[in-house]
């Protein structure tokens, strides 16, 4: 605490430099001119000391770490989002078995009612026909009475004329 009362306004940097050195997954480069080491006992180098050559740290397994547990959220992400694709699909065929069913079940009942039209409408006919035929029938009977009365008149009055001369 003394230490942090002399170092003033820094002192919340030094803070969080101590506890960024305390943490083994992160490797801090210095931009100082030397060599320096950290906690964990890494050398860390000034950027103008490489003179542009590549740096390999080897702090990669960490990353690889959070790379794989990143890769596995992704994976059980992708695993549920399959999962509720499959039951979208079972339940869009389900909606579309339904309606099929529906729809056939509406097709089978117009035809049924179709069929009983056609029905009552050949027996209506067939009645019809029935009270036709009566009715010639009857006129042809009308017509043979009718005939057979003129024939008898005629056969009457030649009598009467007959017996009267």
């Amino acid at each position: 605490s003394g230490n942090e009362e002399s170092l003033g306004k820094d002192a919340s940097k030094q803070g969080r430099i101590n506890s960024i050195d305390a943490d083994e997954e992160i490797t801090r480069v210095s931009i100082q001119d030397e060599v320096v080491s950290n906690n964990a006992g890494k050398e860390m180098f000034d950027v103008d000391v490489l003179d542009g050559e590549e740096v390999f740290v080897a702090e990669h397994e960490v990353v690889v770490k959070r790379v794989n547990n990143e890769v596995n959220v992704v994976e059980e992400v992708v695993e549920v989002i399959d999962i509720a694709k499959l039951i979208i699909d079972a339940a869009q065929d389900k909606v579309a078995l339904n309606l099929q069913a529906a729809f056939d079940e509406e097709e089978r009942l117009v035809g049924e009612k179709a069929k009983k039209v056609e029905e009552a409408n050949i027996a209506l006919i067939e009645t019809w026909d029935d009270i036709q035929a009566k009715i010639d029938a009857d006129h042809q009977l009308a017509e043979r009475m009718q005939a057979q009365e003129q024939e008898e008149l005629s056969i009457a009055k030649k009598l009467h004329y007959f017996n009267n001369s």
